[in-house]
């Protein structure tokens, strides 16, 4: 079985540098959460 996640890391704005360091803190944990989830299953 193949699985993919893709997360969106910013908004490609002026704002880029500070939308991806924000938001790929919170796509780790959202994959990591992923990843437990599909372990316990």
């Amino acid at each position: 079985m193949f699985r993919c996640f893709k997360y969106i890391s910013d908004n490609a704005d002026a704002e880029v540098n500070d939308d991806w360091s924000e938001n790929v803190s919170a796509g780790k944990q959202l994959f990591i959460e992923k990843m437990k989830n599909l372990l316990a299953s």
